[in-house]
């Protein structure tokens, strides 16, 4: 695209709206200067110097800015409703200038000019000499003068607090370097630490113990909140116990979910731990399974004799009451597994003893 004021190749910004003639704000005002004065001009007279003078405006008044700004001096001084004023430094009345918001002191320019040439004049505390400078001096008439003042005057370090003479807010450069180096005590762990900044915690296990430590701190504030809330969520379910069979319903707060009490639980990991323990301990192979299961599949007959083995009889000194027997034993290197065991009578497994005596199953 080509600018239509200075000619130049430009290229646009914006996707939407009417497409652009120039390139900058600047050209935009030349353009419009442009437009203006191709107007047509009209004679009017200024109302303040009664001049004549052209101009595009139909509602301009005034030939210039001085025009417009002495008029309205005058007409503020013509207002007999403006607060009449004492000059400070001459004492005439006059009325102020409505421009300066009431806040005028001096009728004029040069009563003004004397007014802050005495307040500035003073004498320096250190030659004696008068001087006139900045109202924000402090006594001094030249930086010379502050210098020497300044080296007479005794201070206190800021980090040690003993006076010394001399530039500077520490006695020493130890005092500089000391004041840069700030150690604090670990909030965590009590040990005290170089903190670059507002360090409060000493390393990253700190950290992660502070944020343990937080939210531990959250959840007993919020506790009894968080069990309601749990409480309500919670639905109850309806389970078959696994060891004995019977239906129960599950409780919110208990972790029992598969028995229906502690004695069953007891009794499950009692018949199901005991092998699996002895298998780890020699370091052979094992697997997690419920001799109830190996029963089932031998339908409680022994598998030696043929002796039928009833349920009830099981944990009994009964010689046909049904045990669980591996066919190669532990000792003998057997793993712990439903391949290697078999269901056997009391009698033959006592007979058997450590023996390899039976038929390993099928996997």
């Amino acid at each position: 695209m080509i600018c239509s004021v200075c000619g130049k190749e430009f290229e646009r910004i914006g996707k939407t709206g009417p497409l652009p003639t120039v390139c900058s704000p600047e050209c935009r005002g030349k353009r419009d200067y442009e437009k203006r004065d191709k107007l047509p001009k009209e004679r009017l007279i200024c109302a303040y110097c009664e001049k004549p003078f052209e101009t595009n405006r139909k509602k301009q008044r005034f030939c210039s800015d001085e025009c417009r700004f002495e008029w309205r001096k005058d007409k503020d001084r013509k207002n007999p409703l403006a607060k009449i004023k004492i000059c400070e430094v001459c004492g005439k009345e006059f009325p102020p200038v409505k421009l300066a918001g009431g806040r005028q002191r001096f009728c004029s320019e040069d009563c003004s000019r004397l007014f802050y040439a005495k307040k500035k004049k003073g004498i320096c505390i250190v030659c004696g000499r008068e001087y006139s400078g900045r109202s924000d001096n402090k006594g001094f008439c030249s930086r010379e003068c502050a210098v020497k003042i300044k080296g007479l005057m005794v201070k206190k370090c800021a980090f040690c607090s003993s006076g010394f003479k001399g530039k500077g807010n520490y006695c020493s450069d130890e005092c500089k370097v000391n004041s840069r180096i700030k150690y604090r005590v670990c909030v965590v762990c009590g040990k005290e630490f170089y903190a670059a900044g507002g360090q409060l915690i000493c390393s990253g296990e700190c950290s992660k113990q502070h944020a343990r430590n937080k939210q531990r701190e959250r959840y007993i504030e919020n506790r009894e909140n968080i069990i309601a809330k749990r409480e309500k969520e919670f639905v109850p379910k309806r389970v078959v116990c696994k060891e004995c069979g019977t239906e129960f319903q599950t409780e919110y707060g208990k972790p029992r979910k598969v028995f229906c009490s502690d004695e069953c639980a007891r009794k499950n990991h009692k018949r199901t731990g005991k092998a699996v323990r002895r298998a780890r301990k020699k370091g052979l192979g094992c697997e997690v399974f419920d001799p109830l299961d190996v029963f089932k599949r031998d339908a409680w007959t022994c598998q030696l004799c043929g002796v039928k083995t009833p349920k009830k009889l099981r944990g009994t000194c009964n010689d046909k009451a049904p045990e669980l027997d591996h066919v190669i034993p532990l000792a003998l290197g057997g793993e712990h597994s439903m391949r290697n065991t078999q269901c056997l009578c009391r009698k033959c497994n006592r007979d058997k003893g450590a023996t390899a005596r039976g038929q390993l199953r099928i996997a």
